[in-house]
């Protein structure tokens, strides 16, 4: 079992530079992966998704990448000296017009428009083998993370599903002593109004038998125990049997008619809130 929320991150040497790869996962109903990365790593989201994937089936999944150092070679730089010229004319003709020298030529003209960045074409699939090397260490920290939270989530799943069963036998329990008493109850009288009393009697216990409800109560904690084992995504599994549970407990209050199961079935309540609550975390 492991739990959705989970943090990695990793760094590592990428062509000629260093990249940071940080992953968080949260509790989510379906698998969402969200990708914050430098646009020219957008070649590799495909393939960056599918790792994700493989790893995390469940939650809302969060990848940043940041390059500490360039990747790709620093971009040559040269100067357009021509333009330059031509300024440096127009400022020497405006000085002679207004007998007064102008600002510096840095300070009156665009440097995108003297110098030109030459950036080497670069196909960044060629470093997906370290970037994925990269990824593969940040997702290993987030599964460690993600393990140990799901092992104390089980630990005290198993607690409290073993105290509901205990709470189910002790309403089993409570539940036939209930139905002798009312047969009892109903038989005794004069001869001759035995037999209507038993069958209102019977009548009374049918009403107010919950066997069902606490047989199937029953195989769902046993279904749950085998879940708990799987090594399966099994969060929404449960979270649907956590709902069939919940609704086993309300038939029983409804039927009973009994204080002390009524109180029990309180207690049960309270208990399947926990789980499910917990389940809500769990992939």
């Amino acid at each position: 079992m492991k739990s959705m929320t989970g943090y990695g991150a990793a760094e590592g040497a990428v062509g000629q530079g260093r990249l940071f790869i940080e992953i968080r996962a949260v509790n989510h109903r379906y698998s969402e992966i969200f990708l914050k990365i430098p646009p020219k790593l957008n070649v590799i989201d495909p393939k960056l998704r599918k790792e994700i994937q493989a790893v995390i089936q469940r939650g809302k999944t969060e990848v940043f990448i940041k390059e500490c150092a360039p990747v790709a070679p620093v971009p040559k730089a040269t100067v357009n000296i021509a333009l330059a010229r031509v300024y440096a004319r127009c400022l020497h003709d405006l000085e002679r017009a207004l007998g007064a020298k102008p600002k510096d030529l840095l300070d009156m003209v665009d440097l995108r428009e003297l110098i030109r960045l030459e950036e080497e074409p670069v196909r960044y699939e060629r470093y997906w083998q370290h970037i994925r090397g990269i990824c593969a260490k940040a997702l290993a920290q987030l599964e460690r993370m993600r393990v140990t939270e799901g092992r104390h989530i089980e630990l005290d799943q198993r607690r409290r599903l073993k105290h509901l069963e205990q709470l189910n036998q002790a309403v089993r329990k409570r539940s036939a002593a209930n139905a002798k008493t009312t047969l009892a109850a109903a038989n005794v009288g004069g001869s001759g109004g035995a037999t209507e009393n038993g069958r209102s009697g019977s009548a009374a216990i049918n009403r107010s038998d919950i066997t069902e409800e606490l047989v199937r109560f029953e195989s769902h904690c046993t279904q749950y125990r085998q879940f708990l084992a799987s090594r399966e995504p099994v969060g929404r599994q449960l979270d649907f049997l956590l709902q069939e549970m919940h609704r086993e407990v309300n038939t029983m209050a409804s039927k009973a008619g009994d204080a002390a199961i009524a109180q029990a079935v309180v207690t049960m309540k309270s208990e399947l809130e926990k789980l499910r609550e917990q389940a809500q975390n769990i992939e």
